[in-house]
């Protein structure tokens, strides 16, 4: 039973990496498409990654309250502060890799090298970022999700012992 219970939790657990991932590269492409338009159109770099950022970490919380985490706490205030704080945290990330490709793609002449830095930006504000959504602004009452769900694993390998 406690494997069968060990199974159960990671299906529940890959189900959400799974779901955050789709949501995730859908706002990738949101973001992408903005921001790719925007800078065709001439538009500064940075204020190109804000505008983008912003507008798919919006759907990004929508989507994943709703169906990735189905939260269905009232605190959205909270929640929506905790999002865009980390999320900024995100956004920082990715300014600063895009800085670090405008400098390369001046010094090289290849304006293409700030696509691929903002790539890896992403890359690294996306770890940050599922990290936070699920154990921070979704997490149950503000508690660690896998802590709760250890010790419910916990309690049922006792009371089968018993």
């Amino acid at each position: 039973m406690f494997t069968y219970i060990k199974r159960f939790i990671l299906h529940q657990e890959t189900l959400k990496v799974s779901k955050f991932t789709i949501i995730g590269l859908a706002c990738f492409f949101i973001y992408y498409f903005i921001f790719i338009s925007l800078l065709a159109l001439k538009f500064n770099a940075i204020f190109v990654t804000v505008f983008a950022y912003v507008v798919s970490a919006f759907l990004n919380f929508i989507l994943n309250k709703a169906w990735t985490f189905k939260n269905k706490d009232k605190k959205i205030i909270y929640q929506v502060i905790t999002f865009f704080t980390i999320h900024g945290s995100c956004l920082l990330i990715n300014i600063i890799f895009v800085s670090i490709g405008l400098t390369f793609a001046k010094n090289l002449k290849s304006p293409f090298l700030i696509v691929i830095f903002s790539l890896f930006g992403d890359a690294m504000a996306s770890i940050f970022s599922y990290l936070g959504n699920r154990f921070v602004i979704f997490s149950s009452r503000g508690k660690n999700i896998i802590i709760n769900k250890l010790n419910q694993v916990n309690a049922l390998k006792k009371d089968s012992i018993k």
